[in-house]
């Protein structure tokens, strides 16, 4: 499942909660901060009614839901791993397959299934996928509905 922001008029409005199932759009991520501290406490917003042991597992789920589309924008990529880093039980996993059989270092957390983390390539620290999905790439088209070109 993932997680994601609802807004009524995305064009006219920016002011967002985090909260739902759905996707960002590329505006409401260029919305969100890119301070680490500050997009915690925005991430954590629908966590104020979830009992306090689940709170990181709903900030690290709207992290997840953002992640593969955060790669077009490096400062918050940047954020997002920086971010990541501050919660209680995560943990550096080496040598971990995606879900493509890519090896990479992975990020996993305290009840998250098992077996399951975030893998990042070991030299770059791109972001490959899960080790349940890859993101084998990603491109920007001019229209809705559009394949991205291709750069090769």
């Amino acid at each position: 499942m993932r997680k994601g922001v609802a807004l009524t008029d995305p064009s006219k409005k920016m002011v967002m909660d985090i909260g739902g199932t759905g996707y960002l759009t590329f505006r409401q991520l260029q919305a969100l901060p890119t301070d680490p501290d500050a997009l915690l406490k925005k991430l954590s917003g629908d966590a104020k009614n979830v009992e306090a042991s689940r709170v990181t597992e709903v900030v690290v789920e709207n992290l997840g839901a953002i992640l593969d589309d955060a790669t077009l924008l490096p400062d918050l990529s940047a954020a997002l791993y920086r971010a990541t880093a501050k919660l209680p039980g995560v943990r550096v996993v080496d040598h971990v397959k995606d879900a493509a059989g890519r090896q990479g270092v992975g990020l996993t957390f305290d009840d998250a299934p098992k077996g399951y983390a975030w893998v990042f390539d070991s030299s770059s620290l791109v972001y490959l996928g899960t080790t349940k999905s890859a993101l084998l790439g990603i491109g920007v088209a001019d229209k809705t509905g559009e394949v991205p070109v291709s750069s090769s």
